[in-house]
């Protein structure tokens, strides 16, 4: 049901990440631009920071991730928790960081062992063959699959 993943690891520079906007991370995260020279498979990552930009409204995605502190950014990104997050996506420039989401909604960096505190959330991909049946994806309207 979930398939393995190439996760791309390699990182991205702090203005490439958290001082850009959500295009530009995927862009050094997974697109064009990425480091594929580093990469793990496993079935469970975490969220990469474009992933965290696009969850947003459309109107957000121009708006350089480290001020998604913005009120009505925050509310109407679907991922916002109010937690501090540690996203898949390292800080290239410096090994000790990793790109995190903050509690105020905003986007900065997190040393990538447990002083910073910060929550992780499994990301994973369901296999080619799973297919939608219904569901908006709330509490109340549960995203449905078969097998």
């Amino acid at each position: 049901m979930i398939a393995d993943t190439t996760w791309y690891v390699g990182g991205m520079t702090g203005e490439n990440g958290a001082l850009s906007n959500a295009k530009t991370a995927y862009t050094y995260e997974v697109g064009a631009n990425k480091d594929a020279t580093t990469t793990v498979t496993s079935k469970i990552g975490l969220m990469y920071v474009s992933d965290y930009g696009f969850a947003a409204a459309p109107s957000a995605w121009t708006t350089i991730l480290y001020n998604y502190d913005d009120a009505t950014i925050i509310n109407e990104n679907w991922l916002y928790i109010g937690l501090c997050e540690l996203t898949i996506s390292r800080r290239s420039d410096d090994s000790n960081l990793a790109f995190a989401v903050r509690d105020a909604g905003d986007l900065g960096g997190g040393a990538v062992d447990s002083s910073y505190g910060s929550a992780v959330r499994p990301s994973f991909s369901l296999l080619s063959s799973i297919k939608f049946t219904s569901g908006e994806g709330t509490a109340v309207n549960p995203i449905r699959v078969n097998l």
